[in-house]
């Protein structure tokens, strides 16, 4: 597991990480393009319940002047609140 940031890109997101080419993560995709980056919407603040997103799909490495990124184009994804809210899934 590591602690990425991510900014959406059209429908695509681009995952960066500190010290990314050195994480299992980059050395997997290397292998195997698939990809699941799940979100958490915790706001530390204990006041909103929590809420999660989970997105399946397809990533490739972008090499760029600042670092590496993963872009990842979703194919599914699940979201759900852990408060007992609905199970969300779309394709």
């Amino acid at each position: 597991m590591a602690t990425v940031s991510f900014t959406l890109d059209g429908e695509e997101l681009l995952v960066s990480a500190k010290r990314l080419v050195h994480t299992a993560l980059f050395r997997n995709l290397m292998n195997n393009p698939r990809a699941t980056l799940i979100i958490d919407g915790d706001d530390n603040s204990g006041t909103e319940p929590l809420t999660a997103v989970k997105i399946h799909g397809y990533a490739g490495i972008e090499q760029r002047p600042e670092g590496a990124l993963i872009r990842i184009a979703p194919e599914a994804a699940v979201s759900w609140s852990l408060d007992g809210g609905d199970v969300t899934r779309a394709q």
